[in-house]
């Protein structure tokens, strides 16, 4: 695996653990107000019906994010190797550059010498 995916793979991670952070404490602060009615015995259908359309609509909008995530990651991902791919090429052709530039040198040299 290369660094570039490496990285990109720590940084989805680390994306997808604090969208679950999140998650979980907006799951706390939405259950807080839910749970004093459920205590105090009032709109006993109504919250629970509000406590599963609030657990749904939360879990879908933290699958999004993460879903979100995940597609960057990988187009990020994509499109490092791709400059990294790059990179190498542009390297090694001049590298090619450089060995053809002493061979003709050294010819250059070679003839100088001969005469």
């Amino acid at each position: 695996m290369s660094e570039d995916r490496a990285l990109t793979e720590l940084v989805e991670e680390a994306v997808n653990k604090g969208a679950t952070t999140a998650e979980e404490i907006h799951r706390s602060v939405a259950e807080l107000p839910i749970t004093m009615l459920e205590q105090l015995g009032l709109f006993e259908k109504t919250t629970s019906d509000v406590k599963q359309i609030t657990d749904a609509s939360i879990g879908a909008i933290y699958d999004v994010i993460r879903d979100v995530n995940h597609s960057v990651a990988k187009l990020a991902g994509d499109i490092l190797e791709e400059a990294s791919e790059h990179r190498k090429a542009s390297s090694a052709k001049a590298s090619s550059t450089k060995a053809s530039s002493a061979t003709a040198s050294n010819k250059k040299a070679s003839k100088t010498k001969s005469k």
